[in-house]
Order: C-alpha cells, then structure tokens, then sequence
C-alpha cells in the first residue's frame, strides 16, 4: 500500500537529473530538468498502482494528515491490517496467526476499533430484530454503515455526512455499499437534518467531530432534545464522546437533561471513548445473563464481539443487581 501523496522509486528526481545532466560536483541541475526526471521515473502513487508495483492507494487529506485527522488515521490502521493479514495467509508457517487473518479477510465488514463495536451495543439492549429504522450521524469509512447494511438485513439505515469527499473516499477506497433501498447516504449538516426530519428511527448513532475533535451542534441540547423527539417508542440514541476531553462532562449532562436522566454512559473504552446511550420510551431492563446470552449470539452471527464490554460494565458495578436498567 502507499499514501496517494507519496511517491516510490529507486533513485530521486534530483539524482536522476544530476545523471543525466552529467552534473559535476558542487553544480546542481536545473528545476526544469529535475521536474522532467520526476515525470519520467513515474513515481506518484497512482502510477505504481498501474505499473502493479503496489495493491492500493490509502486516500490523504487534500493538505496532508494532520493529528485531528481521526477518520484517515482510523481508515490508515484498517488499510495496514488487511494487508498483514494478506501476506500472513499467503505463508505456510504461524497457523494462529493465520487463523486470525483469514478470520478477518472473510469478514471485511467486522467492526475493528472496540468504540465502534459499542456504539452498535444497542444490540443487548432490545430483543431481535431491532432496529428497523437506523439514522447515522457521520460516516468516517463506513464502517458502522457497511456493518449495518449487511449484518442486519432488516435494517434500513440512512447515514448523514456533511463532507462529500469523505463519501466518496469510504466508497472508492472502503468497499461502502452502493446506495439501495436499504441504504441512503444524505450530504449535509447531521444537526441540521435531525431537526428538520419529521421520521421516527430505532437507532440514531452519532459520531461525528470537526477537525479539532469537537462535537459542535451535534452535542448542543437542542441537538439531543431533536434527537429524543425522532426516536421510536423503543428508539435509542447511541453517542461518541471522548471521555478525555475538557467538554466531556458538559456534554453528558446535556444529554442527560434531555432524556430526563435515562443515560446509560459505558466505562470507558480502552482509547479514552465514551459510548452513551439514551431513551425517552420503552425501558431499558436486561438481566445480566440475558445480556451474555445475546453478546454470544451476535458473535456467532455477526463477528461483532462485546465480551469485553460487557467485561467492563461488570467490572463499573452497573450491574450490580444483575440487571441492566435504564
């Protein structure tokens, strides 16, 4: 694989010129002619794509990455592991590591990062075969979308990103699903669209963050009382939220005030993630064993793996009667 700003090959434009400019030592080559040799070797990325010299091309910010790029960087990690785990199946030695990569590879839709796996926890929440109707907030690589599109099949979902070219990037380069009658892709503003859609959904999930890692409107209290107002009689709204962060506190008694105090906020993930869960309808009352019993069917069924989750929820004392209630 290779970044689509970056560039191979076995000698520099600038060493290239200086051959074949015969340049002596101390001279340097002319830019014209260094640019030339650029063009030559035919180095960019997309030109080692069709030479074959590489696989694929990992899409970049248009200005490069940058550390509150989270989107590239999540897209970056998925695009190293599928190709270790291409090159482990090809050997004929480590047999677990192997049974780990083809595990992976038959499943390209499996959710890798653990918040992401959460945020689709709505699953232990409310018997099969909920939700129907699914709203997502931000798009990323699709990852929740592709999960949802062929994992539940009797889902619609409809996903609202307000950057075009992140639609574009999860379709060319993350195997997102054309749109169909089970999946809608809407470019706008997420805050926007909950408070001007008049339909009722099962599951509105957000994840959505400015380039600075804030949440803007999409953590407003105008923004969650839309969101309580849209949801069904036993509607959820699941939200990412960076346990880390100044705001983080702000942002989960907003959600709070809105629901009336019905919030479920999971222990943190591992990478500092907060996924919240809020509902104004039906009440949330799982016992623990049933909650287990779930969490294995959908491994089973679906490779989204809880276990550890519900290892942590333990462990936070939420579960204490024996009884998830919210």
């Amino acid at each position: 694989i290779l970044l689509s700003h970056g560039y191979y090959s076995v000698i520099s434009p600038e060493g290239a010129a200086a051959i074949e400019g015969r340049i002596k030592a101390g001279q340097r080559a002319t830019p014209e002619l260094i640019e030339s040799c650029a063009q030559n070797l035919k180095m960019t990325a997309q030109d080692n794509l069709k030479f074959g010299y590489i696989d694929r091309v990992v899409q970049e910010p248009p200005l490069g990455a940058r550390p509150w790029h989270f989107d590239f960087f999540r897209n970056l990690r998925q695009e190293v592991i599928r190709a270790t785990d291409e090159v482990v199946v090809s050997t004929h030695k480590m047999p677990i590591f192997k049974g780990l990569a083809l595990s992976r590879l038959r499943k390209p839709d499996a959710l890798e990062l653990e918040y992401t796996r959460e945020m689709m926890a709505g699953l232990l929440l409310r018997p099969a075969p909920w939700p129907a109707r699914v709203l997502l907030i931000g798009l990323g690589a699709g990852s929740l979308a592709k999960f949802v599109h062929r994992q539940l099949p009797d889902a619609c979902t409809t996903v609202v990103e307000i950057a075009s070219e992140v639609h574009g990037v999860a379709r060319q380069y993350f195997r997102l699903p054309d749109e169909d009658a089970r999946l809608r892709v809407v470019i706008g503003d997420g805050a926007d669209f909950v408070l001007q859609d008049d339909s009722r959904w099962d599951l509105i999930a957000v994840d959505g963050f400015d380039r600075h890692a804030r949440a803007g409107a999409l953590a407003s209290q105008a923004f969650y009382a839309a969101c309580r107002r849209r949801l069904a009689a036993d509607g959820l709204l699941a939200v990412n939220m960076f346990g880390e962060r100044r705001g983080f506190k702000t942002q989960l008694q907003r959600l709070n005030k809105a629901f009336d105090g019905r919030v479920l906020a999971l222990p943190p993930c591992p990478s500092g993630n907060v996924v919240a869960f809020a509902t104004a309808g039906e009440v949330v009352e799982v016992p623990a064993e049933l909650l287990h019993e779930r969490a294995t069917a959908l491994e089973a069924g679906t490779g989204l793996k809880l276990g550890p989750s519900l290892k942590r929820l333990k462990k936070s004392g939420l579960l204490a009667e024996g009884v998830l209630r919210f």
